[in-house]
């Protein structure tokens, strides 16, 4: 394996050349959609990307297994077990790619010993790369300089910038939302770019209540969010476990700095032992 340095540079490298390919579909009169399960459609721009994301990293990192969201299960290798493995999706948040709002996003992520170390989230039509993770910072490419990400020192509920879904919201999920008494809602697409503008302090609090996606939608920008000092874990407080063959996410996403964070998996907690939200 590179050094850490190298191989963000090379992951870098990758995700704009993928997000060429993204955004030329995206700025194209038309493209093909279809749906590879309820409400959840597939675009060609999903497929091309998925398939220059793989031929890429398998040229620069050979042999390391990648966890892909428009791969077959059975191509994963096994990852579980490997040193390290990437876990990637090509578009974060194709409802968003389909509706062209913007909020979209390019991710990879690449896990040590089952823990993320390195991850970029590309917005090609914001024109924002985030990166980071264990040993290099965190940043947020823009305008050709690197700015550093920090998160916001809000600590009181009342008080916190809640970006949340505007794609996949569920009644159960706004009752969840309303029994914390958030005021301020910020709805963004794409699950990495909502942690990521919590790593930069643009949004105090991003919670995902229930059932959030899979491994590739959190190991990106948990690697960037926690190199920028903020907490990301499910609604019960563990960790994502990146070693496991059953990648999804059951217990949702928390993600804020480490004291906003501790508030709300306390909230959680009381909101379940007073049944006001189920388990």
């Amino acid at each position: 394996m590179k050094s850490r340095k190298a191989a963000m540079d090379e992951l870098l490298r990758i995700a704009d050349a993928v997000t060429k390919v993204v955004l030329a579909h995206y700025e194209a009169s038309s493209f093909s959609v279809e749906l590879k399960g309820p409400n959840d459609p597939v675009t060609t721009a999903d497929k091309e990307a998925n398939e220059a994301l793989l031929q890429a990293l398998q040229l620069s990192f050979p042999g390391v297994p990648i966890v892909a969201e428009e791969s077959d299960p059975s191509t994963f290798g096994a990852f579980a077990t490997a040193p390290h493995a990437f876990f990637v999706d090509p578009i974060d948040g194709t409802k968003e790619f389909i509706g062209k709002h913007g909020d979209f996003s390019t991710m990879i992520g690449l896990v040590e010993d089952g823990v993320p170390i390195l991850g970029v989230v590309a917005a090609p039509a914001l024109q924002r790369v985030w990166f980071g993770g264990d040993g290099i910072g965190a940043f947020c490419r823009v305008g050709g300089a690197d700015v550093p990400l920090t998160p916001s020192r809000v600590t009181a509920l009342d008080d916190a910038r809640l970006v949340l879904s505007r794609s996949h919201r569920t009644p159960e999920g706004d009752s969840r939302i309303r029994a914390f008494g958030l005021r301020h809602l910020i709805p963004r697409g794409s699950a990495g770019i909502k942690a990521v503008l919590v790593a930069e302090g643009e949004a105090d609090l991003f919670i995902h209540p229930s059932r959030a996606g899979k491994r590739w939608d959190t190991c990106a920008p948990e690697a960037i969010a926690v190199a920028a000092g903020c907490a990301m874990t499910d609604t019960d407080g563990n960790r994502f476990d990146y070693r496991t063959t059953d990648i999804d996410n059951e217990r949702g996403i928390v993600t804020a700095n480490p004291a906003l964070h501790a508030t709300v998996l306390a909230r959680f907690k009381a909101l379940r032992e007073a049944q006001v939200i189920r388990s």
